[in-house]
């Protein structure tokens, strides 16, 4: 039970990584079904984790349900594209950003860049991690 990350191997170009779906099962009802509860479960996820974020927020400012939900709905789409999970706001990223000391939407955007290069640069080191370490850390920094 290890972290599994897509390895760039040496020759293959960046879309070898990738794992491109049969669009062919659009056709099937099941699919739409399995698709909009999905939806409707990652969106209250993520209005909840909107909710705390703006609770732990020492500004207090508030953020835009409509914007959040318009974001994950393309962020889901571009996901499902090329083969990848159902994204949803995630608190334990923005509970560590605010106990960090970040000001802006900035520290979500260089957070995200520094897991795209941890991903592209050092995956094969990262599938070493055992799933329960890293279900500990979030569950630690979750808990803060």
């Amino acid at each position: 039970h290890m972290v599994r990350v897509p390895v760039f191997k040496t020759g293959q170009g960046v879309m070898s990584i990738f794992d491109f779906p049969d669009l062919s099962a659009l056709n099937n009802p099941a699919v739409w079904g399995t698709a909009l509860t999905i939806a409707l479960v990652a969106s209250l996820e993520t209005l909840l984790n909107l909710e705390a974020a703006d609770r732990l927020d020492p500004a207090r400012r508030v953020s835009s349900p409509n914007q959040e939900l318009v974001a994950q709905g393309i962020g889901n789409t571009l996901s499902g594209l090329v083969g990848g999970l159902p994204i949803t706001s995630v608190v334990v990223r923005t509970s560590a950003n605010v106990f960090g000391g970040a000001k802006t939407r900035l520290s979500a955007i260089v957070h995200g860049v520094f897991l795209l290069v941890a991903v592209a640069l050092l995956g094969q080191w990262l599938n070493h991690i055992p799933l329960s370490c890293l279900a500990a850390l979030l569950i630690t920094v979750g808990y803060k």
